[in-house]
């Protein structure tokens, strides 16, 4: 199994989505997949034009040259598409949308390509609530719908963490929080050994780790 991890998280390997995303593609390794990690923040990606070239006059090759180019093919021969994102106040970081504007190259009339077979959703953000979410995983279902040459593919599941921030202050602390850890790991060897993820350990990553005032009091700094 072929795996391309889409890491758009400004802060890269240092944020809080990369808490889930490490362990997540740990386990994806170990149950032996390849593993292609990417942050988008280093590459320089122009949005889309709308022109449609990559369907009509050259198919599966935008015109605009930028980092694309070299992206394409590791996005058009991978099964799982791994996108990673800290929500904010629209969703997903800018350089992720416009990243996936430009994948309608993957999947011009005639493309004999099928892939991706499977996409997973990693997210954290800074609010409470995990109803946050909500937009952002209604998209990469509507997204699901389109790929493959509008044949669909599967949203195996979402590894979504909110007040992020409070888990890295109890991993930080040493406070009991390593079974997020170990349950984003089980679930990415999960997903390549059976095709799924155990919906128990997806809970758990996402269970609230205090109450909405020890929350408050965190993000103040008290």
């Amino acid at each position: 199994m072929k795996i391309i991890a889409l890491n758009s998280s400004p802060r890269m390997e240092k944020g809080n989505t990369a808490l889930l995303l490490g362990p997540f593609l740990d386990g994806a390794r170990e149950a032996g997949a390849q593993v292609d990690l990417i942050y988008v923040r280093k590459l320089d990606i122009k949005p889309c034009t709308g022109c449609f070239s990559c369907w009509n006059k050259t198919p599966g090759h935008c015109p605009q040259k930028d980092d694309m180019e070299q992206l394409y093919p590791k996005l058009m021969s991978a099964d799982v598409w791994v996108l990673a994102t800290p929500l904010y106040e629209c969703a997903m970081t800018g350089t992720l949308k416009v990243l996936l504007d430009r994948t309608v190259a993957c999947h011009y009339p005639g493309c004999e390509d099928e892939k991706p077979e499977t996409l997973v959703l990693i997210s954290s953000c800074g609010d409470w609530a995990l109803e946050r979410f909500d937009a952002l995983v209604f998209y990469m279902k509507d997204l699901c719908k389109n790929v493959r040459k509008g044949k669909g593919c599967e949203l195996a599941g979402a590894l979504l963490r909110p007040h992020a921030a409070a888990l890295r202050f109890m991993m930080e602390t040493g406070m009991p929080v390593g079974d997020i850890f170990s349950s984003a790991k089980q679930a990415g060897f999960q997903l390549v050994k059976n095709g799924r993820m155990d919906p128990q350990a997806l809970a758990n990553i996402e269970r609230p780790l205090c109450t909405r005032q020890e929350f408050e009091e965190i993000s103040r700094g008290k």
